[in-house]
C-alpha cells in the first residue's frame, strides 16, 4: 500500500477508498524508452470512473518518465463487471460511430471468455463485427484480456417485429401523416420515468418532458454539431444533448424542435465534464401531446385582481405583462391592475397590447387595464410623542408600562391579562404596579407559550374592568411610556371605551420611535436589542411578562433621556424635533402601499409620486412619504400592498 501511495503522489493522483485493496505487484522500467509498465493487483474490479481517470492521468509527461502504462490484474471478475464495462465501451463508440446506436439496447450475454451480443438483423451483425476489435482492445486496456466478441440474431424477436410491422401496415397507409412524428431515431415504446427518479448514470432512460431552452454549438476540435436542450417534466429539470456530424440532418432536427412543446426522449445519462452535471445523451426524440394542464376560472362572477407583478418587479415577478393580460382575458376577467414594485416600465407594452386587443370591440367586450404601482411608504405623521405637553424632560413623572393580552387585536375581542407599570421621576423609580387579570375564558396555547402565563395563574384574579380602573387611578396624569406604544395603547383605549372610563388624554412616548430617531443606522429596535445596546440587565426567560418588560423599558428610557439632553432638548414637547422632517423617510416606520390611477389626472399624480420616490426620497430603496401621497391624491385609489402593508401591520 505504501508503494501505491508513493506512486499516486508522483503522478498527483488522489488515493481514494476505491483503491484500498489495490497493491503494486511489479513495475517494469524501460530506461531507454523512459517508460513504466505498472501492474496493479486488486481483489475486485475497480469502478469505471476510477480506472479511466487513472489511465488519463498516466498519459501526462513526467520529469523522468515519458509514458506510464497501467496493467490491471483482478483476482475476481464477475459477469456483471464485464457487462458494465462492455456497455460503457459501446456508449463511447456510439459517439464516434453513431451507426452503432441500434445495438446499444440489445441484450448481452457472457459465456466464459465470449461476449455475445443479441442482434435483430444482418446489418446490426455486420456493424458489430466491424467494431469488435475496437471493443476487445478497449476491454484489454482496462483489465479484461482475451475476450471474444460474438453476435447472434434473435429470430424470435426478429419475427415478432416483422409481424408487428405487417399488422400496422394498414394503419400506416391510412394515416400517412401521423399526428405526432419521430424527430430522431425511432418510435419510443419503452416505459417512461420522471426526471426526479434519475439517480445517476443509467444506460436506458425514457422521459416525457417539455423544452424550455435550445442551444446549438459546433465543436472545431471534433467537427461535431451539438444540440443542447434544457428540459423539464415539472418534477425536475436537466440538460439533454444530441451529437451529429451530418450538418444537414442536424439543422433539420434543430428546426423541428420548439420551445414549450412536449417530447418523449430516450437515451443514456452520463456525467458530462463540460456541463459539470448529469446529462441525458439522446438517441430518440418523438413528439407527444402536451401535458400542460390548462387552468380555467369557473367562477360565475369573475374577480378583478388589483395587485399583480410582472418581471419588471425586481426579484418579485417572473411573468411578462402580456402573458399576464392574456391569461386574465382567457379566464373571462374584465380588468386587471398592474402594480409593479417601484416601476411603471411595463406600461408602454401594456398600453399597446390592450389598444390592439380592444380595437373594433364593443364597450362591454373591451378589457380594462388599471395602471398602478407598489411603493414603500414612510409614515411621516407618526411622532415620538403624541398629545405632547409642555413639561421639563427630567422633572416630568413618567409611567412606563406594558400589557400582556389574549391576542393581538384589541378591536376583535382580545383583552388584557396582565398590566405591569413603573412610575419614575428625576431618574428614580418611585412606585410599581403589577396585576394579573382573569379574561373569563381559556388562554390560547400560543399566548401561554409566549408569556408563560397559564390559566391556573389567572384563576381567581380580578376582571379587566376593575384592574384597568385601578391602573388609571394609579398613573393619573403621568406621561405614558411604552415600547411599540401603538399596541399597548390600543388595548388601554379599548378598555376605556368598553367600561365607559372616558378618554385617554395622557401624553404618550414610544421608545421604539425614540430608538429609531436616536440610532437611525441601527437595524434592530426591539426591546431585546435595546437592553443590549444600553447595557441594561435583562433575562430573555422573563421576557413577555408585563412587570419585567416595563421595568426593563424604564431603565432603557432613563438612559435615553440622558442622551436626549445632549441634543439640547429639555422639554417633552420638543422630542419630535429629534428627527428632521426632510430626513424622516430614512427612519420609518414603513408600509407597502398600492397606488392605482383612476383617470389621466391620477396617472399624472402617480408619475409624480414615483418620481419623488426615486429621487428626493431615495434612500437604499425608493420611498415615499404619506404626506406626499396625500398632497397628490387626486385621481388615485390608495390601498394595501402585501402582508407588509399598514392593514396587516396595524391589525
Amino acid at each position: 500500500m505504501d508503494a501505491l501511495k508513493r506512486f499516486f503522489n508522483k503522478i498527483e493522483f488522489e488515493l481514494t477508498s476505491e483503491f484500498k485493496d489495490v497493491i503494486i505487484e511489479k513495475v517494469i522500467v524501460n530506461n531507454k524508452k523512459e517508460t513504466w509498465d505498472v501492474y496493479l493487483k486488486s481483489k475486485k474490479v475497480l469502478p469505471i470512473e476510477c480506472v479511466l481517470n487513472l489511465i488519463e492521468t498516466c498519459k501526462k509527461n513526467f520529469d523522468d518518465v515519458s509514458k506510464i502504462k497501467i496493467i490491471f490484474i483482478y483476482e475476481c471478475i464477475t459477469n456483471n463487471d464485464i457487462l458494465k464495462y462492455t456497455r460503457y465501451c459501446i456508449d463511447l463508440l456510439t459517439k464516434k460511430y453513431p451507426s452503432l446506436i441500434s445495438i446499444i439496447d440489445n441484450e448481452i450475454k457472457i459465456d466464459n471468455n465470449k461476449i455475445i451480443f443479441e442482434v435483430l438483423s444482418n446489418i446490426e451483425q455486420k456493424l458489430l463485427t466491424e467494431n469488435s476489435k475496437k471493443i476487445t482492445k478497449w476491454l484489454s486496456e482496462v483489465g479484461f484480456d482475451n475476450f471474444i466478441i460474438e453476435s447472434r440474431i434473435n429470430e424470435v424477436k426478429r419475427n415478432k417485429i416483422k409481424e408487428e410491422i405487417e399488422n400496422t401496415k394498414e394503419l400506416i397507409i391510412i394515416n400517412e401523416e401521423p399526428k405526432y412524428k419521430v424527430i430522431i431515431g425511432e418510435k419510443i415504446k419503452s416505459k417512461t420515468m420522471t426526471i426526479n427518479e434519475i439517480m445517476g448514470e443509467e444506460n436506458n432512460i425514457t422521459l416525457e418532458a417539455y423544452i424550455f431552452s435550445i442551444e446549438e454549438f459546433v465543436s472545431n476540435k471534433t467537427n461535431f454539431s451539438i444540440l443542447t436542450l434544457k428540459i423539464s417534466d415539472k418534477t425536475d429539470s436537466m440538460i439533454a444533448k444530441y451529437f451529429s456530424k451530418n450538418q444537414k440532418e442536424f439543422n433539420q432536427i434543430a428546426q423541428s424542435l420548439k420551445k414549450g412543446l412536449w417530447y418523449k426522449f430516450r437515451g443514456y445519462t452520463k456525467n458530462d465534464t463540460y456541463a459539470r452535471d448529469l446529462v441525458l445523451n439522446l438517441r430518440d426524440i418523438e413528439e407527444i401531446e402536451s401535458k400542460d394542464i390548462k387552468r380555467i376560472d369557473t367562477a360565475k362572477e369573475k374577480r378583478i385582481e388589483l395587485h399583480t407583478h410582472t418581471h419588471m418587479s425586481q426579484m418579485d415577478g417572473v411573468v411578462s405583462s402580456i402573458d399576464l393580460l392574456k391569461t386574465a382575458i382567457s379566464w373571462g376577467h374584465k380588468a386587471l391592475a398592474i402594480t409593479d414594485h417601484n416601476s411603471v416600465q411595463s406600461f408602454p407594452e401594456v398600453h399597446n397590447f390592450i389598444k390592439s386587443y380592444n380595437k373594433g370591440k364593443e364597450d362591454n367586450d373591451k378589457f380594462k387595464v388599471i395602471y398602478g404601482v407598489e411603493l414603500l411608504m414612510s409614515d411621516d405623521t407618526i411622532n415620538i410623542v403624541r398629545k405632547s405637553i409642555d413639561s421639563d424632560l427630567l422633572k416630568t413623572k413618567y409611567c412606563v408600562f406594558d400589557v400582556e393580552t389574549t391576542g393581538f387585536n384589541a378591536g376583535s375581542g382580545d383583552s388584557i391579562i396582565e398590566i405591569g407599570g413603573v412610575l419614575f421621576q428625576n431618574g428614580e423609580i418611585i412606585d410599581t404596579f403589577s396585576e394579573l387579570i382573569n379574561p373569563g375564558r381559556k388562554l390560547p396555547s400560543k399566548i401561554t407559550e409566549i408569556t408563560n402565563i397559564t390559566d391556573a395563574m389567572l384563576k381567581g384574579k380580578d376582571n379587566e374592568e376593575n384592574v384597568v380602573k385601578r391602573f388609571k387611578d394609579w398613573f393619573k396624569d403621568a406621561v405614558l411610556v411604552a415600547h411599540n406604544a401603538t399596541f399597548d395603547i390600543s388595548f388601554l383605549e379599548m378598555a376605556y371605551q368598553k367600561y365607559n372610563l372616558g378618554s385617554l388624554n395622557n401624553a404618550v412616548i414610544d421608545t421604539l420611535e425614540l430608538s429609531r430617531a436616536l440610532e437611525p443606522n441601527q437595524f434592530k429596535h426591539s426591546l431585546s436589542a435595546l437592553v443590549k445596546r444600553y447595557d441594561v440587565e435583562f433575562d430573555e426567560n422573563g421576557h413577555h411578562r408585563a412587570d419585567y418588560d416595563a421595568n426593563a423599558t424604564a431603565n432603557v428610557f432613563n438612559k435615553m433621556l440622558k442622551i436626549i439632553l445632549k441634543y439640547n432638548i429639555n422639554n417633552v414637547k420638543d422630542l419630535n424635533n429629534l428627527i428632521a422632517k426632510n430626513e424622516i423617510h430614512k427612519y420609518g416606520p414603513f408600509y407597502h402601499v398600492n397606488i392605482l390611477a383612476k383617470n389621466r389626472t391620477g396617472l399624472k399624480n402617480l408619475f409624480k409620486i414615483l418620481s419623488y420616490a426615486n429621487t428626493k426620497y431615495l434612500y437604499k430603496t425608493p420611498r415615499i412619504l404619506r404626506s406626499e401621497i396625500e398632497k397628490h391624491r387626486e385621481g388615485l385609489l390608495i390601498g394595501s400592498g402585501c402582508y407588509e402593508s399598514e392593514v396587516f401591520s396595524q391589525a
